[in-house]
């Protein structure tokens, strides 16, 4: 043995010490350099009744794991067909990427597939946690910075990736099944994505997505030296620009808009592409959608198609953030026209979703309006002969047979894909506070998303297709969309509910002119009825008394 085989032996020797914990070691070469990469045992884990799991990725030895824990009383579960990721942190812990989202860790990240070949081992340079409204779920999504470049399952060339928790989702499909819709439809760079099984430090996370970050640069938005927008909600907005010196501007209409890329924009920047979109907003907003100074139409500022097939990936789900949130846009270089898309965020889709009745019904045509932040920049564009006859072509061509090779067996290939990870992760998190989550099964859960599916196609079908006409009643309460309905032309829409305000009697619903509603009257055109109340009391003292 040489001198150099000798000190790297060592070098070897130690680092197997360090990491006695590993079950497995696998040595990686680069040069006479080795470098080790641990995969941890898998820890038991205690469920809320006092049972203990023992959770295996697809490529675990099940008779040999289980051998360790003989006469003990454990239940083993096991993965299938997903690839897994495996995670050390260097504190060894979650803990603080789990209760600080500010907090960052370093560490290793080992990949395999699901016959248990490596797929990748690196070092990680930066882990956070992330999302929004998702933040308050125990189960976090991840967002992990490589070291150095790495082509993750042929996605290309990335050092950030991101890992999707799918924590309001109980199918955990959602977000593929629309990011495979936005695909086969042709919206340009639509994240690819690979479901995998999540371990950190020996303890199994779950069942997540690990795909692609929308993010300018050639493997992902290749838009050269052009622009990437978000239109976000006004609170993050404002943090993001105010706190955390992210670019943006806001529209003359209202509309949030922050500069995902150039990443520190100059003002020069923020003000062209501001003006751009300002200009088209008056464009789109204009009489015949002619802009009323430059004499330019709507379509030579938006490119129709990407925002005609983006439009019905969030109306088709209907998507309760479509357009809200996560919604970009982009401008490539050497083009004077804003594209949609990519496509983000999906796991509030078809039906999942209980923050109000609009959402979860599989009838009415939103036009990405119902949420009350939502834009007007889609109604608009209906509004426009041009782009509503695409919509409907599109829908007929497109979209419809998409829906119904999911009806078919679509749904069911993702869920035998998936089913033993999400039971896996049903038991991880059976305790998780999904406000979203309404049955207890995984079955009746995936049985739910195939009725929405099926009732939101044949409604659309209706509409877009057979030419039935639905009209909309809109009841408020105190000038906010309370609840929506949708009722052929024609028909009786009967009682209403009864909304409930402190201290005040409900007297019925009225409309503007003062015309009450009268269930027995059929509805012939869209109307839009407001609560109104009697107070009961007067006295301060004697409310209380």
């Amino acid at each position: 043995m040489n001198g150099t085989d000798r000190k790297d032996r060592i070098k070897i020797l130690i680092l197997m010490g360090i990491m006695a914990v590993a079950a497995v070691i696998a040595v990686l070469w680069e040069g006479a350099e080795a470098k080790a990469y641990q995969y941890a045992e898998v820890e038991l884990y205690e469920a809320s009744d006092g049972r203990n799991y023992l959770f295996l990725p697809s490529w675990a030895d099940r008779a040999a794991e289980s051998a360790r824990y003989e006469g003990q009383d454990i239940t083993v579960m096991q993965s299938e067909n997903l690839a897994s990721v495996e995670i050390i942190t260097e504190s060894g812990s979650l803990s603080g990427l789990q209760e600080d989202k500010e907090a960052r860790e370093r560490g290793k990240v080992t990949i395999r597939l699901a016959d248990g070949s490596l797929c990748f081992a690196g070092r990680i340079e930066e882990m956070r946690s992330r999302g929004n409204s998702s933040w308050a779920l125990d189960k976090k999504g991840f967002q992990i910075k490589l070291e150095n470049s790495a082509d993750l399952f042929g996605m290309g060339e990335a050092k950030t990736w991101v890992l999707l928790a799918n924590g309001f989702d109980e199918t955990g499909i959602r977000n593929s099944i629309a990011l495979d819709m936005a695909r086969e439809t042709g919206l340009a760079f639509t994240p690819e994505y690979e479901t995998v099984d999540l371990y950190c430090n020996g303890e199994y996370q779950g069942n997540y997505l690990l795909c692609e970050k929308v993010q300018a640069q050639p493997d992902r938005v290749d838009i050269g030296n052009g622009f990437l927008i978000e239109r976000e909600l006004q609170d993050r907005y404002e943090i993001a620009v105010y706190l955390e010196g992210q670019g943006g501007f806001v529209t003359e209409r209202g509309d949030y808009y922050l500069i995902e890329y150039p990443e520190n924009p100059t003002e020069e920047q923020i003000e062209e592409i501001r003006n751009f979109v300002q200009e088209a907003e008056d464009t789109i907003f204009a009489e015949q959608g002619i802009h009323p100074e430059t004499g330019k139409r709507w379509t030579e500022y938006l490119d129709a198609d990407s925002f005609v097939k983006k439009y019905l990936l969030e109306e088709v789900t209907k998507n309760y953030d479509g357009g809200v949130t996560s919604a970009f846009y982009y401008m490539p270089e050497g083009e004077e026209k804003l594209y949609a898309g990519p496509a983000w965020d999906y796991d509030v889709i078809f039906g999942n979703n209980t923050l109000d009745e609009m959402s979860s019904s599989p009838e009415g045509v939103t036009e990405l309006s119902d949420h009350i932040f939502g834009p007007d920049l889609y109604s608009q564009l209906m509004e426009q002969e041009e782009f509503r006859t695409e919509v409907f072509e599109c829908f007929e061509t497109v979209y419809l047979p998409i829906l119904e090779k999911l009806l078919e067996n679509g749904i069911d290939t993702y869920a035998q894909q998936t089913e033993a990870s999400m039971k896996m992760n049903h038991v991880r998190w059976q305790d998780m506070d999904n406000r979203y989550q309404y049955y207890e099964s995984y079955v009746d859960n995936l049985r739910y998303l195939k009725f929405f599916v099926e009732k939101r196609m044949e409604f659309l079908k209706e509409v877009w297709i057979g030419g039935e006409i639905y009209r909309t009643v809109t009841l408020q309460v105190e000038g906010i969309n309370w609840r929506k309905f949708y009722v052929k032309d024609g028909g009786l829409l009967g009682e209403l509910p009864t909304p409930f305000l402190n201290d005040s009697l409900f007297i019925g619903w009225y409309r503007e002119d003062g015309k009450k509603y009268d269930p027995y009257r059929p509805v012939y055109e869209d109307m839009v009825f407001e609560a109104a109340w009697q107070q009961l009391y007067t006295d301060t003292n004697m409310k209380r008394g």
